[in-house]
């Protein structure tokens, strides 16, 4: 029996880790061998880095899989130890002890976002409740748990500036090997109709949101530079020299 005022010590706090950094995780787990202790070092090898790697212990701290000393508790061994069809059922009953009081108020089959986000602005610090609201969702999905509306994403509007969508978008990239992959990305529509593809998941870890802006900013100029290269590489000779002959 996990002693839950042990790993939890502040019932008005709820974790807000990126859910893909804190699923990220328990999927390496369950590929190598448990460690001994789930700590910096570890999540470093994880490629989880600077204020990732606190948010995503405290999030397996108060779901119950390591103690505060980061050792793994009989809940992550016996997830690491899962087949693929039992590891989902295992992750979703540590959702459900973790969250229960948050789940004897609110349903993510049938509650919207706004519905949850409202609810858990009872947490400290209430600046991280949607991502709090975030991290929640996604766990459920993960887990296979049903849920009314998909974790809000970070995406790029139309104009290239940055805000939310709710929903990942999948799309297939092609690598220089020819091989197709999966990454979940943004598709920046150029104005010459044509699209550019950006892999987010290197964004996904900027925590800091002045950061996350400049990285959005680089990436909308990006947009435009090469949208303008592309319509002029496109314009027909004759169109071009006519160009160069007007000025």
């Amino acid at each position: 029996m996990i002693d839950r005022e042990q790993l939890v010590t502040n019932d008005n706090h709820r974790p807000y880790a990126a859910a893909a950094n804190v699923v990220g995780v328990i999927e390496r787990i369950r590929r190598i061998n448990l460690p001994e202790a789930i700590d910096p070092e570890f999540l470093d090898v994880a490629r989880i880095t600077g204020a990732s790697r606190g948010r995503v212990l405290d999030a397996l701290r108060f779901l119950g899989l390591i103690h505060p000393n980061g050792e793994p508790t009989d809940a992550l061994e016996a997830i690491a130890a899962a087949t693929d069809e039992e590891w989902r059922e295992l992750l979703a009953a540590r959702i459900r002890d973790a969250y229960s009081a948050d789940l004897s108020r609110i349903d993510p089959a049938q509650d919207t976002q706004a519905t949850i986000i409202s609810q858990f602005r009872r947490y400290q610090p209430r600046s991280q409740s949607e991502r709090m609201v975030m991290l929640f969702l996604g766990l459920c999905r993960a887990a296979g748990m049903p849920v009314l509306e998909a974790p809000r994403q970070r995406a790029m509007r139309a104009n290239g500036s940055p805000g939310r969508q709710v929903g990942g978008r999948q799309v297939r990239l092609r690598g220089s090997t020819g091989t197709t992959h999966t990454k979940r990305s943004a598709e920046l529509g150029a104005d010459s109709g044509d699209s550019l593809v950006f892999d987010l998941t290197q964004l996904d870890l900027i925590e800091d949101e002045d950061e996350y802006q400049k990285a959005w900013d680089a990436i909308g100029q990006a947009r435009r530079i090469i949208g303008r290269a592309r319509r002029a590489a496109s314009r027909p000779a004759s169109e071009a020299d006519a160009s160069g002959e007007a000025d």
